[in-house]
């Protein structure tokens, strides 16, 4: 993902939600390529709260093989 496509992503998105990085192994090295940011929320004391999700492939196809 390019920083114009995060940018433009990231636009409509409030300047006080926290952003999270999904963890992922990356065996080629120590830095992978952001593949999907989303919208999402989590729950801090019972309470839900927005945030933003960026994913790496790795991320996804962690998550993808966890589904199956």
């Amino acid at each position: 993902m390019k920083a114009k496509e995060l940018k433009e992503w990231l636009k409509d998105v409030d300047d006080n939600v926290d952003v999270f990085i999904r963890n992922s192994h990356n065996p080629f090295g120590n830095v992978q390529e952001l593949s999907k940011a989303e919208e999402s929320t989590v729950s801090f004391f019972g309470e839900l709260e927005p945030v933003v999700i960026l994913n790496t492939e790795s991320a996804i196809e962690m998550e993808k093989a966890r589904s199956i």
